[in-house]
């Protein structure tokens, strides 16, 4: 499966009149979210999937998840982003760059609600399984967690509170 250079993939939407910039960091208010959309997508190809050269793909108050049977290959200059949600990358294979060289990617995850209470705002990287361990930490203190039990492959991180 391919995502085409260039594409640009996005569900939900941010409010703008309450300060709701796509393009921010830290946690966003709940009235920040005019609609909440998730982008799920899939590969169950064993040719895996590639993400082409500055392809984007977001979404407003819901997850960005992205599994793939095969390999998960980025392009130069990807840009994945959950405002308001985690970000998921899964695969049975790996995760690799289409070429030695090839950077500046962009991986955001902002949470939703506030400092003491919040949700979203986590990012996974899990090369040979597709199995989340997001689960596991929630509820646990921001920083680096590492995933536990079954499949070590994979691993959190949790964005501090702003």
């Amino acid at each position: 499966m391919n995502i085409a250079a260039g594409t640009t993939l996005v569900s939900g939407a941010l409010n703008a009149a309450e300060g709701g910039d796509p393009a921010g960091s830290g946690t966003l208010a709940r009235n920040q979210i005019a609609q909440a959309g998730s982008v799920t997508i899939a590969s169950n190809s064993s040719g895996g999937l590639t993400v082409g050269d500055g392809a984007q793909i977001f979404s407003s108050g819901a997850n960005t998840s992205i599994s793939s049977v095969g390999n998960l290959t980025l392009g130069s200059v990807v840009s994945m982003r959950a405002n308001g949600g985690n970000l998921l990358l899964l695969t049975r294979g790996t995760i690799a760059q289409t070429a030695q060289g090839a950077s500046s990617h962009t991986f955001v995850a902002r949470a939703v609600g506030t400092s003491t209470s919040s949700t979203g705002g986590s990012l996974e990287l899990g090369s040979g399984t597709l199995s989340s361990y997001m689960s596991t930490a929630s509820g646990k203190p921001q920083g680096v967690t590492q995933a536990t039990g079954g499949n070590e492959n994979g691993r959190l991180f949790k964005a501090p509170a702003i």
